[in-house]
């Protein structure tokens, strides 16, 4: 494909990719549909870096979708957890989630709203909370309506 219609679905680690790219290499791709990204990896290292970006008005370009599942809330966790794998679950119940760092969504929203906000010229910013979705489900909703937001064709 040419590369003006490359677009990878960046999910999890991979959105944590797919950040670091948008915020560190303009160009390498013209739209980004960042599923769950791991922002939250390293501190928040890549939320930290836009708001540096940001702070030196550097522009940022392309075409982004942020999203992540509703149920990647920590308050819906323990509903989350009810539908998990039982491996999954065993490893969630082993940890101790009561003073648990915030969830994806609770990283991800904030994230995606100041970018919107940000007014960068070359940048248009979508997000969607996918309500009932978990960290192992959107992938489904969100590859369909990312592709069509970062393609213009999305109506809703």
């Amino acid at each position: 494909a040419p590369a003006a219609m490359q677009t990878p679905v960046h999910v999890s680690f991979g959105g944590l990719f797919g950040t670091y790219a948008l915020l560190n290499a303009p160009g390498v791709f013209k739209r980004y549909n960042l599923v769950s990204p791991s922002i939250w990896w390293d501190d928040q290292l890549l939320v930290k870096q836009e708001e540096t970006l940001a702070a030196a008005q550097r522009g940022l370009e392309g075409k982004v979708f942020i999203c992540a599942g509703g149920l990647e809330r920590k308050a819906n966790l323990a509903e989350a957890m009810k539908n998990m794998p039982p491996v999954m679950l065993a490893e969630y119940q082993k940890l101790d989630l009561s003073d648990r760092e915030p969830l994806m969504v609770e990283i991800v929203e904030p994230f995606a709203k100041r970018l919107a906000a940000r007014g960068y010229k070359k940048l248009e910013v979508s997000h969607h909370i996918f309500e009932g979705e978990t960290h192992n489900s959107v992938y489904a909703p969100a590859l369909r309506r990312g592709l069509r937001t970062v393609f213009g064709t999305y109506k809703e």
